[in-house]
């Protein structure tokens, strides 16, 4: 993920994640609740134990170490 410079806006090419998250913050319709990574964190761990899956699989990691660059793209949805 690109980092933005200062007083950089975000873009859709550049920044894509930066900008729909901006797009988000800025919409009211939306609600809004603060939540503690650490409670994100057991709801996450507590999943992987009922599904019994014993890994966290990160497709842009696996895309971005992949010898086969162009040939195909793992999709996170």
């Amino acid at each position: 993920m690109k980092k933005l410079k200062p007083k950089e806006v975000a873009n859709k090419i550049d920044h894509a994640w930066t900008y729909c998250y901006c797009l988000c913050v800025d919409n009211n319709e939306l609600s809004k609740t603060r939540v503690p990574a650490i409670e994100i964190a057991k709801k996450y761990m507590q999943a992987q134990l009922e599904t019994g899956i014993p890994y966290m699989f990160y497709w842009y990691t696996v895309n971005r170490f992949s010898n086969l660059n162009f040939k195909f793209f793992i999709s996170g949805a």
